[in-house]
C-alpha cells in the first residue's frame, strides 16, 4: 500500500528507492513529524537510526 510521506506513522516498515536507481532500501519508522512542505522521518535501517526527508505528498511504500 502507498501512503503520502506527512501521514506516516511510528512503527511501520516502508520501503523506497535510496541512492542509486532501482536500489530499493526498507526501514522502520521511528518518529514522523510531518510538515507542510517537507516530512521528516527517523527510520531503524539495517540496526541504526537515519533521518530521512520526504516530500509531504510525496507517496511511500508501506509493507507492514
Amino acid at each position: 500500500m502507498k501512503v503520502r510521506a506527512r501521514e506516516l506513522k511510528a512503527g511501520q516498515m516502508i520501503r523506497f528507492e535510496y541512492g542509486d536507481y532501482d536500489n530499493f532500501v526498507r526501514g522502520r519508522v521511528l518518529t514522523a513529524e510531518a510538515g507542510e512542505i517537507q516530512t521528516k522521518i527517523t527510520a531503524d535501517m539495517y540496526g541504526k537510526p537515519q533521518e530521512l526527508i520526504f516530500r509531504s505528498t510525496e507517496l511511500v511504500e508501506v509493507i507492514e
